[in-house]
């Protein structure tokens, strides 16, 4: 699922929304020409008309209909938040003093045209006479216009950063309660607990230690909420109270090996990345096979990437997991996470290995926490 945060449009608008700033502008010009017109009417013994006012006020506002689509293009190419808008701003500079003069241009010469074509009450407007009235207005209205723009660009930008971090507050969310549910679910529980009951009069140091191991894996995924990611150092300790206690109720049929990089205990990782992965593999790859088989976790940093592997010798999928629609919780989850929080920056794929079984490859942007946040691991 991709992330549903919008993108704004940096290269123009379409004819509708044109349109839309010529009506816009349209009833501005009329708007500001009623009054006017009925104090010139009231003070008039005359009749007057209507459209000389309008006119005046019609060359003034509606040429900005067809302009405002250029003055949001620049505003969104030429940004004035960030490191380059000094350079920008001379851009908006120049543009608004290209702009201005172009709008002065348009309304003389739609002046022009309008005498032209009979209309003979309207005032002769000279560009001279009509730059001199109207020039601030015009660069006034050019940095009024950038001004909304860059104010309503910066609010959608913080309200789909809200939006976007609402998902991926819901989506860690969903982790903490299917790794809950994993390990608290009937089969899991009891099984581990009948374990437990098995060792208390014949080993009762092995039974204390199991019960610990349950304690400890229940209370660390729990109490992990300060963040989306972790150093993957930590998540390897979370992980291990799991498999401890998976390797003590499956026995000689499961081994867990790891291969971790020095390197990349210090590179920051989702939370809950691991557990829902490993917990996939022993279930559904190792657990149907009489003889059982390994479970390995490998990590290596590849270039600017952390690249993580989960790698059984199980049954294997019996179909391409990727776009089938049949993805178990754990996976779709994960999968789901990765999209959120990297977007393209990573990559989530599953396939079945040629000696047999399954594989998962996560890679993710390459990036080391700045303080030592695994401290106060698991105890």
């Amino acid at each position: 699922m991709a992330p549903r945060v919008r993108t704004l449009n940096r290269s123009g608008l379409s004819l509708r929304q044109i349109a839309g700033y010529l009506v816009l502008f349209t009833f501005l010009a009329f708007f500001f020409s009623i009054g006017p017109y009925f104090l010139a009417y009231r003070n008039s013994p005359e009749p007057l008309n209507f459209w000389i006012h309008f006119h005046g006020y019609g060359i003034r506002y509606i040429p900005w209909g067809f302009l405002v689509p250029i003055v949001i293009t620049m505003a969104r190419r030429f940004s004035l938040i960030g490191k380059d808008w000094p350079y920008n701003a001379v851009v908006h500079l120049a543009s608004s003093i290209g702009l201005t003069f172009a709008h002065l241009a348009f309304a003389v010469l739609v002046n022009r045209a309008l005498l032209a074509a009979g209309l003979r009450d309207l005032p002769v407007i000279s560009y001279p006479q009509f730059a001199a009235s109207h020039l601030n207005q015009n660069l006034l209205m050019y940095w009024l216009i950038l001004a909304i723009v860059i104010n309503i660009d910066s609010y959608r930008k913080y309200r789909d950063r809200e939006i976007h971090g609402l998902e991926l507050e819901t989506e860690l969310a969903k982790a903490q309660l299917h790794t809950l549910k994993a390990q608290i679910e009937p089969h899991f529980l009891f099984n581990t607990l009948h374990a437990v009951s098995g060792l208390v009069y014949r080993n009762p140091k092995e039974a204390d230690a199991l019960l610990a191991r349950l304690g400890r894996l229940i209370r660390s995924n729990m109490e992990l909420s300060e963040g989306q990611e972790i150093p993957l150092e930590r998540e390897l300790e979370i992980l291990s109270a799991y498999t401890e206690i998976m390797t003590y109720r499956f026995g000689d049929r499961l081994q867990i090996e790891t291969d971790i990089a020095p390197e990349t205990r210090r590179a920051l990782a989702p939370s809950f990345l691991l557990q829902p992965l490993v917990e996939n593999a022993i279930r559904h790859g190792i657990g149907p096979k009489t003889q059982g088989g390994t479970v390995r976790i490998t990590s290596r940093r590849e270039n600017d990437e952390l690249v993580v592997k989960i790698a059984d010798d199980g049954v294997g999928f019996a179909f391409a997991p990727e776009g089938s629609g049949v993805e178990g919780v754990g996976l779709s989850n994960t999968r789901k996470r990765l999209d959120l929080i990297y977007g393209p920056r990573q990559t989530f794929a599953i396939t079945n290995r040629p000696e047999g079984g399954a594989e998962v490859t996560i890679a993710l942007p390459y990036r080391e926490q700045l303080e030592d946040t695994s401290a106060g691991g698991l105890g």
